[in-house]
């Protein structure tokens, strides 16, 4: 049986009025955490309630997240949203089941 997908989870509160350059920011690092051989999709979401962001990265391992968030590329990503960030806190978790509902299916 394959390794479950490891799950990070990442609730970002930004800056108001900073709102575009965020997901401007977000995008460009996106963008390359997606050619990691280990990361298999990412998603970034907004809040309806307090407008707080939410990104969601799943990995193939535990391990592939952590070397990922040991690399010079991370540490370049974070900074990159330094400047729009006011709080965050981050979940990790491994994902056991996923039903794909009739919504989803083309």
């Amino acid at each position: 049986m394959a390794e479950p997908l490891y799950r990070v989870t990442l609730r970002m509160a930004i800056q108001p009025g900073m709102e575009k350059e965020f997901e401007e920011a977000w995008l460009a690092g996106a963008a390359r955490i997606a050619d990691n051989p280990g990361n298999t999709g990412q998603e970034l979401s907004r809040g309806e309630g307090d407008g707080a962001y939410h990104i969601v990265s799943d990995w193939v391992s535990k391990e592939a997240f952590l070397a990922y968030e040991r690399s010079t590329g991370h540490q370049e990503h974070r900074r990159s949203l330094a400047p729009y960030r006011s709080a965050g806190e981050m979940t990790t978790m491994r994902m056991l089941y996923r039903l794909a509902g009739k919504g989803g299916a083309e």
